[in-house]
């Protein structure tokens, strides 16, 4: 918006009741949508929203569950103390061993402090890192395509979601909504990370976030889909330099010689045209698990602790009479 039209956007006011020039008013509606999509600015650590792809960092501290032959020496163990038949010393400390790791609390372990440390970094400076690759950068270009492919394959009409959801541990806006379901699209690198054999979920961060996604909006159901669409000429001009400068052909004047059969290696491997569009899509329906949400819920508790301790600490250190 051209600060022509941003006057005429503004209410009538007295020129002396604005205190702030055009350009300063325009930063700041820049800033809080900027503050608002990364999820930087935050007056109580308390009650700090977590965004659903981040939930991950917090989980490494659950407690692992019994597998079934402990639970089944458990069980049997508690038979024999139950019926006054005790046990041997031995059998005693596998008794204890295992009523421990049943009854184990989850905690925060050190993965998940360190994120935390720098999202309090990222809160209180209201700035923000975001973590970038090549995968990323292919899911932010191609978002849109992997949506048309979808529909193009389902006969479905679905439009990207931009509405934000927020409930009292999270805030998100998942990719799709449709009949009560979320889609989370994945925009595969190459062929190689496309998942054609998987039969469940392997990468578990994304688990995580459909079930933050499915308590915000209160679904039973979600999908996640993986769909491998044409890699952008820009990131494969990228791919071309970075493989290029890792076998010593870039030169003084910024071009890169690849071998011709090499260049049309890398190309072939990051377009897919002439694969049959159904082949290209992969879904995975996720069911919402109210157990596992408690446990993110819990972590998120855990988590917001370590900040608000974070916070008084430093405001300790860095105001010590206040």
């Amino acid at each position: 918006m051209d600060l022509e039209a941003l006057k005429n956007s503004m209410p009538d006011l007295h020129q002396a009741t604005v205190s702030k020039s055009l350009e300063e008013i325009e930063h700041d509606k820049i800033f809080e949508k900027y503050s608002t999509d990364y999820d930087i600015f935050c007056n109580d650590f308390s009650t700090y929203r977590f965004r659903p792809h981040a939930v991950f960092n917090l989980m490494g501290g659950l407690p692992k569950p019994l597998t079934e032959r402990q639970s089944e020496t458990l069980a049997a163990f508690q038979l024999k103390i139950d019926n006054g038949k005790g046990l041997t010393e031995k059998q005693y400390v596998d008794y204890g061993s295992l009523l421990e790791k049943k009854n184990a609390k989850p905690l925060l372990n050190e993965t998940a402090k360190k994120y935390l440390n720098n999202l309090y970094k990222e809160i209180t400076f209201n700035r923000t890192k975001e973590v970038q690759s090549k995968y990323l950068e292919k899911g932010i270009h191609q978002e849109a395509s992997s949506i048309q492919l979808l529909n193009e394959v389902h006969g479905l009409d679905l439009t990207k979601n931009s509405k934000r959801f927020v409930n009292d541990y999270f805030s998100g806006e998942p990719d799709l909504i449709h009949n009560n379901e979320v889609y989370d699209i994945k925009s595969s690198w190459e062929f190689t990370t496309f998942p054609m054999m998987d039969e469940e979920v392997k990468n578990q961060a994304y688990y995580y976030q459909l079930q933050c996604y499915m308590d915000l909006l209160g679904f039973k159901k979600s999908k996640l889909i993986y769909v491998l669409v044409d890699t952008p000429d820009v990131l494969i001009q990228d791919e071309l330099y970075r493989v290029s400068r890792k076998l010593g052909v870039f030169d003084e004047e910024l071009s890169f010689d690849l071998p011709a059969e090499l260049e049309l290696e890398i190309e072939r491997n990051l377009k897919y045209e002439d694969i049959p569009k159904a082949q290209r899509i992969k879904i995975f329906d996720v069911e919402r698990n109210d157990k596992v949400i408690n446990q993110i819920h819990q972590m998120i508790e855990l988590a917001r602790l370590h900040l608000v301790k974070i916070d008084e600490n430093l405001k300790k250190t860095f105001n010590p009479e206040a």
